[in-house]
């Protein structure tokens, strides 16, 4: 594990204490492009994405993030934390701004506790969140 991989490792726990979700965890994917487009071009295959949001990854030359949320009623008998889903992060995204990155977590995180961009007021507020959670962990974008 590289040196950019252990600081996003670290954020992790950092990003749900900002959140106030210090009984909450998720999973974290770190993959190079050529593993993102398998898992992309699987995904709208068998349909998880639809309409407009499976066309708009379908075009995507690189995708920077995805994230699946936690089926409601999951059981994880093995665990005490409140799984919130997975987060998969593209490495090969911007490899000489890892701050973005970082921002792109915090930007997963967000759409697995069910913020949106879907229209202009949603989009506003996601962006004023990732703006207030960045600030607060002192990412740079």
């Amino acid at each position: 594990m590289n040196a950019r991989e252990k600081k996003l490792l670290g954020l992790k726990k950092r990003l749900l204490t900002a959140l106030r979700k210090e009984g909450a965890d998720f999973e974290l994917h770190l993959m190079k492009n050529a593993a993102m487009n398998r898992l992309r071009a699987s995904l709208v295959k068998r349909n998880d994405f639809k309409g407009a949001e499976a066309r708009k990854i379908a075009k995507e030359k690189m995708v920077n993030v995805l994230s699946f949320p936690e089926p409601e009623g999951f059981p994880h008998p093995d665990s005490r934390k409140r799984p919130l889903g997975e987060v998969y992060l593209n490495l090969d995204f911007e490899p000489k701004n890892p701050a973005r990155l970082e921002a792109l977590m915090v930007h997963g995180v967000l759409h697995l506790l069910g913020y949106r961009h879907d229209g202009l007021r949603d989009t506003m507020k996601m962006q004023a969140m990732e703006k207030k959670i960045c600030g607060k962990l002192e990412i740079g974008v």
